[in-house]
């Protein structure tokens, strides 16, 4: 009979496929032991083996235990540093031993039973792991196994490792060959004694180096810092290219996914390689507190774990000891912001720096190899953080975006990224905006804030006129603008609450603007139109963003209801948006929203269209809500409409008008001060051309208003034919009737209600360019009804040589040009003669407009008064 794997219920095949390349052949698995499948007897040849499978949360086999050990030796494959840790080992111990079946259900142990061939037991692979506690490994790449091998009357307890790929048989290589090295030296510390290495590398036998009265110190010490004094003494000559460490973090660096961190890696990796070379040498590469054994008895350090040596920047193992123990180890109190939890590790850095057996290191500038060479921790951390992230950073961010990270995955790359980037800030010119985008995703993540609809990519490339949106609980909005307030790099914050929401608008000192919407709720009005707790617990860290995200069915969510019930398509750009995502994305989204809408097969491309039939039935869905019951939606009704009246009134609006010459570019820049005003100051604009336009344009009444804007559209300025001065007057008398009157349409509607009103060309054209009107004017008669009228709060008159306007207007000649800029500046410098420097008064300000982007900073730069920003 052929003996095969074959599948068995609750266990994975990929931990079978391992099992058996393990053992070196071909085993029969099965729930329960039994003749054969046939159920015949059993052949002489083969025997039997009951094992016990201890899981891992993701319900593969962490542990495989023969059911003869009873006094949990796998548990020296278990690093018990922390008390849970400890407590978990009591209670599998305990587990172990007493083997009762309803305890072992209650802890997800199951049963396992192998057949194993005779010639497998007999064989020197066969004897070393068959029968003895095994430990399949963590995920990923560098996966290997562990078998022990309990101590025996003449022989000590030893370890077995077995690749499980190509990677970990080359780290097992590795490790044999630093092994090897490390009889060359006298040491102070103990290491394990290679005694056995397959021809292929695939399999290791070494000594368990734990000794009797030991135990595992998670603090940098003494012992430590002999160990680390040790390998630095080492006599070795390793130059910078010895084993390829800067070669190999050049390779992985340009690999690296597009994110924040990844750009400060190759931001600091060519700083690094550009200034003094890093002292090098051999280091453990993977010195932790899980790593090494303390004895007790004379404080002797026992170091295993040598697969990933290799040389490197000479405080490699020093770091590597303080962040990984602190961080995975350490005490962590809930909700610590990242920030202390890195000064914690600098200061616990410093310390150890500062042991006494690493004073020749500091005092004589180097290591005995490069006693010449200065030490500088500074630029030794960043290549140890390039290292970190470089080798552990995509498998770790790739993870964390599938929601597979463990805890420790999770908390590594939050704190290697926030640190590597605080590096990178400092070193790297920034205006004040990108160095706070660069620390946000931080701040949010530490208040428990998640990303809402974010499509820019890493933070700290969001566009200038982009704001954010972001969802988290109010009270951690206003703890988090609390901190703010003492923002080193913040000249004021401007704050607006609305109903489920808080604005913030963060100024700069550099006069640079971002603005924030924190939604504590999905509200309309009086409507909750989806559940923010629920949505917030579906927040993930995404490592390419720098912070939290939700998933983009809840986006889609939030994006669909918020158009539809504001009376508007989902812009196209989100559908666009939604279309790149991963077929996965797209499947979870839809789903979601056809439990909303309660339609079948629903897509975000049906929500592009305003008023959509469906939304009925989203409404009918949320309206059974309780937090939608009728008396607490009437009192949240009420609550807005009192706000909406009070925020109505409460910031008044003011004018601005652009008046010049045609071809000056006055449309240019209002479009681009309309949309800067909009996008990056969050003010409500109205643009009105010419006139308040309340009386209809004279042609109006004889054409029609559409058919006369058309007219006016295609007919070339200053050609009207009008000569006569009575006609003109009576046109004029028109045109300031609309001017008198709609000045107080203009400020009910508008001023009062907060909007900036852009004019594009106002009543000055009357007084210095009557022709383009069409009227044969005194001056002075328009400049005496300038008088009776409201004087608005900026007005820029756009000019350039005639020659440039020239070549963007070819209607107009030279001298006409010409006429016009003088006299635009004449009245200008009259108007401004006539009030004062006072924030309140108007001005009248002549701009040069050769380059658009240099205008449009001056045009903002002179608002910010009446905008309320501080300079």
């Amino acid at each position: 009979m052929s003996l095969s794997k074959t599948s068995i219920a609750g266990f994975a095949q990929q931990d079978l496929d391992r099992l058996q390349h393990i053992w070196g052949g071909q085993v029969y698995f099965a729930e329960r032991r039994t003749p054969d499948r046939a159920g015949n007897a059993p052949h002489s040849d083969h025997a039997w083996v009951g094992y016990r499978a201890y899981p891992n949360p993701d319900g593969s086999i962490r542990w495989l235990v023969p059911d003869s050990d009873r006094n949990a030796d796998f548990l020296a494959f278990y690093n018990r540093a922390t008390k849970r840790a400890k407590m978990l080992a009591a209670v599998w111990k305990t587990a172990a031993w007493l083997q009762w079946p309803v305890l072992n259900r209650i802890l997800g142990i199951r049963r396992l039973w192998v057949r194993i061939p005779q010639e497998m037991r007999s064989s020197k692979r066969g004897s070393l792991t068959i029968g003895v506690p095994l430990f399949l490994g963590t995920a990923g790449t560098d996966r290997k196994a562990l078998a022990r091998i309990p101590a025996s009357a003449d022989k000590a307890a030893q370890f077995v490792k077995i690749a499980l790929g190509e990677r970990s048989t080359a780290l097992l290589r590795n490790e044999a060959g630093q092994l090897s090295w490390l009889k060359g030296f006298k040491s102070s510390f103990r290491y394990p004694t290679l005694s056995m290495m397959e021809e292929e590398g695939q399999l290791l036998v070494m000594d368990d180096v734990a000794p009797r009265d030991g135990n595992r110190v998670r603090h940098f010490g003494p012992a430590h810092a002999r160990f680390v004094a040790d390998l630095l003494s080492a006599p070795m000559p390793p130059a910078l290219t010895d084993n390829g460490f800067w070669t190999a973090l050049t390779e992985m660096a340009a690999d690296l996914p597009q994110a924040p961190w990844a750009k400060a890696v190759r931001l600091l990796l060519d700083r690094l390689q550009e200034g003094p070379a890093l002292p090098m040498q051999v280091m453990h590469g993977d010195f932790t507190p899980w790593n090494c054994w303390m004895d007790a008895r004379d404080g002797t350090l026992a170091v295993y774990d040598w697969e990933l040596s290799r040389t490197a920047p000479a405080l490699f193992d020093l770091f590597h000891f303080v962040v990984q123990g602190e961080s995975l180890l350490g005490t962590h109190q809930h909700g610590e912001a990242s920030v202390n939890r890195i000064d914690r590790l600098e200061n616990l850095l410093a310390a150890a720096m500062g042991q006494p057996a690493l004073d020749h290191i500091f005092a004589g500038g180097g290591t005995t190899q490069n006693g010449a060479t200065p030490i500088d921790p500074e630029r030794h951390l960043q290549a140890y953080l390039c290292w970190m992230l470089c080798y552990y950073g995509p498998a770790y961010a790739a993870r964390m975006q599938a929601g597979q990270a463990s805890y420790a995955e999770t908390r590594l790359m939050q704190v290697w990224t926030t640190w590597i980037q605080r590096h990178a800030h400092a070193c790297a010119p920034q205006t004040m905006r990108t160095r706070f985008l660069a620390q946000l995703g931080e701040h949010l993540t530490d208040a428990g804030i998640a990303l809402l609809k974010h499509r820019h990519g890493p933070l700290v490339d969001l566009p200038r006129e982009s704001d954010l949106d972001t969802l988290g609980p109010k009270t951690r909005v206003v703890q988090l603008l609390r901190r703010w307030d003492q923002h080193p790099d913040l000249a004021a914050i401007r704050i607006r609450e609305a109903p489920g929401m808080i604005n913030a608008l963060l100024v700069f000192r550099d006069g640079d603007l971002l603005s924030l919407d924190f939604l504590h709720a999905f509200q309309r009005k009086g409507l909750i139109y989806a559940r923010a707790e629920e949505a917030l617990r579906q927040a993930r860290f995404d490592p390419g963003i720098g912070c939290m995200v939700l998933p983009a069915a809840i986006d889609l969510e939030y994006l669909v209801a918020f158009y539809q019930l504001n009376g508007s398509g989902l812009p196209k750009s989100y559908l666009a948006w939604f279309e790149a995502l991963s077929e996965a994305e797209q499947t979870a989204a839809r789903t979601h929203l056809e439990a909303c809408t309660g339609m079948k097969g629903f897509s975000p491309g049906l929500a592009t269209e305003a008023g959509a039939s469906w939304m009925a039935h989203w409404k009918k869905r949320v309206l059974r809500w309780p937090e939608n019951r009728f008396w607490k939606r009437a009192w949240r009704s009420t609550m807005h409409l009192l706000r909406s009246l009070m925020d109505t009134f409460r910031e008044r609006g003011f004018t601005v008008t652009l008046s010049g010459a045609d071809g000056a570019g006055k449309s240019t820049i209002l479009a681009d001060l309309e949309r800067t005003l909009r996008k990056r100051y969050r003010r409500k604009v109205v643009v009105l051309r010419h006139r308040p336009s309340v009386l209809p344009m004279l042609s109006a009444w004889k054409h029609g208003r559409q058919e006369a804007e058309r007219r006016a559209a295609v007919r070339l300025p200053r050609q009207g034919t009008n000569r006569n001065r009575f006609s003109s007057l009576l046109r004029f008398a028109y045109y300031y009737s609309d001017y008198l009157l709609g000045q107080f349409y203009v400020w009910f509607r508008y001023v009062l209600r907060g909007y900036v009103v852009l004019y594009d060309r106002y009543y000055f054209d009357f007084i210095v360019d009557g022709k383009r009107s069409n009227l044969q004017l005194d001056p002075r008669l328009a400049f005496a009804g300038w008088r009776l009228l409201f004087k608005p709060r900026r007005n820029y008159f756009l000019y350039a040589p005639a020659a440039v306007i020239r070549k963007r207007k070819q209607e107009l000649d030279l001298d006409a040009i010409g006429a016009l800029n003088d006299g635009y500046l004449a009245l200008f410098r009259k108007l401004s003669g006539n009030g004062t420097n006072h924030p309140k008064q108007p001005r009248y300000t002549p701009v040069i407009n050769l380059e658009r982007e240099r205008t449009l900073r001056r045009i903002i730069k002179d608002l910010e008064a009446p905008l309320r920003i501080p300079t």
